[in-house]
């Protein structure tokens, strides 16, 4: 008899707490992230998702956070977690290499949206991204994320490539 696997909490709510993602989606706005929609779908390109970073995936969070109690004594934090709302850029195996004007996939032009083009159509400063600025190869285990606002959101050309297990879902709305 074959094995049925039932998921429980299957759809979470999260709110967005920065404009990373504008015009697409406007800070302070509700979303739900169906957290196992990879399960049984696979991961595409501009695709919406929810990713979840520590400082273990990226330098940019400092590996200890300290906060000192009322009585003087610093104390450390747990382990702090992130979450982002991105869109997939570049899938598992893939490189990716940005220009000012656009971005290649695998040696070619990446064909981007027409909804997403104004987002997407050009990319200044490409050659100081710290990841894209030339060939980037994301790893079989990972992706490569954007956010829509270019000029405000961190994401993969600041911190590489999101480890595939950070991705906790796929926005719904």
């Amino acid at each position: 008899m074959p094995m049925s696997i039932r998921l429980e909490n299957r759809v979470a709510t999260f709110d967005v707490q920065s404009d990373a993602m504008e015009p697409t989606i406007a800070r302070g706005r509700r979303l739900a992230v169906e957290r196992f929609y990879y399960a049984h779908a696979p991961l595409e390109r501009w695709h919406i998702v929810l990713v979840l970073l520590s400082h273990v995936e990226t330098d940019l969070i400092p590996d200890r956070l300290m906060h000192r109690d009322a009585a003087g004594r610093e104390r450390e934090l747990a382990r702090p977690h992130f979450p982002y709302i991105k869109r997939v850029a570049g899938l598992p195996g893939e490189t990716l290499r940005f220009t000012d004007r656009e971005i290649f996939c695998d040696n070619r032009p990446l064909q981007i949206p027409h909804d997403l083009a104004s987002s997407y159509s050009h990319f200044p400063g490409s050659t100081a991204f710290r990841f894209g600025a030339s060939d980037y190869k994301v790893a079989e285990d990972a992706i490569f994320v954007l956010s829509d606002n270019l000029r405000t959101g961190i994401d993969s050309r600041q911190t590489g490539a999101v480890p595939l297990r950070c991705c906790l879902g796929r926005v719904v709305f």
